[in-house]
């Protein structure tokens, strides 16, 4: 799911559009949704984009029906010559004041394609678009017209990558800590015992768990550095706690008795 928060909405009474601003992922966006009248009317779209700069700390997403071409050599596929419409260049002259993008032109900037046929006029054009805010350009995946089925418009999809998928990041205890005197000294504190039992317990399901051989070898490795350096109470408190680690842990701990000469 998207992680959309809700802010506010506003809807035309007469059907025409409806504007709902919100978060994406801590992003402010103002989605509008417009069908616009199938006849040359400039004042329609003056008035959803005075409506619209009210908002120019967002970014905005507008897509719908737009009842119009923006270029009528490559949104149209009649030869004949396009008729005159004021909505025409008032829609290209204020997406240009706002920053806005029809993002499939973008990203097909000579390609034909259309999103209806008109059975009056027998011919395609395009009509239907999204317009982003510049600033959400590096963002876009992919703009896809796809086949005309149920409705007599082709289905418009833009895909917006904002980002939703956190990182994961995995912890690993720095085993060469217990090298350092002082470290081991602070385990062996009754105050640590609890904290240092949990993490340890972590650590091994983690990184050993369905190995426990490899876990039990490289514990004997790491007690013949302590050893070496003459670190014997480390070596002692290691051992005791990785065994009650495996105690926990380990559904068959036979093969351990035989190599760790002491329990709990």
């Amino acid at each position: 799911t998207i992680p959309f928060i809700f802010k506010t909405q506003i809807c035309d009474p007469g059907g025409r559009f409806i504007l709902v601003t919100g978060t994406v992922n801590s992003t402010p966006v103002v989605l509008l949704n417009i069908y616009a009248p199938n006849f040359d009317n400039p004042d329609f779209f003056s008035k959803i984009f005075n409506l619209v700069s009210q908002y120019n700390d967002h970014n905005i997403i507008i897509g719908g029906d737009f009842n119009c071409y923006f270029d009528p050599l490559l949104d149209r596929s009649s030869a004949s010559l396009a008729p005159t419409l004021r909505a025409v260049s008032v829609l290209n002259t204020l997406t240009k004041s706002l920053d806005l993008v029809d993002i499939w032109r973008h990203q097909h900037p000579l390609e034909k394609q259309y999103s209806f046929f008109s059975p009056v006029h027998g011919s395609f054009s395009r009509i239907d678009y999204f317009l982003i805010d510049s600033r959400l350009i590096s963002k876009v995946v992919s703009s896809t017209y796809h086949s005309i089925l149920v409705s007599d418009h082709a289905p418009l999809s833009t895909v917006i990558d904002f980002n939703l998928y956190t990182p994961q990041y995995n912890w690993k205890f720095n085993p060469s800590l217990y090298l350092n005197d002082s470290f081991t000294v602070y385990l062996s504190t009754k105050k640590t015992q609890n904290f240092y039992n949990s993490m340890i317990m972590v650590q091994f399901q983690t990184r050993f768990c369905g190995s426990p051989l490899k876990s039990l070898l490289e514990v004997i490795l790491l007690l013949i550095k302590l050893l070496r350096k003459g670190t014997n109470s480390g070596c002692v408190l290691i051992l005791r706690q990785s065994w009650l680690c495996w105690r926990r842990s380990i559904a068959t701990p036979g093969l351990l008795t035989h190599l760790v000469p002491f329990s709990n």
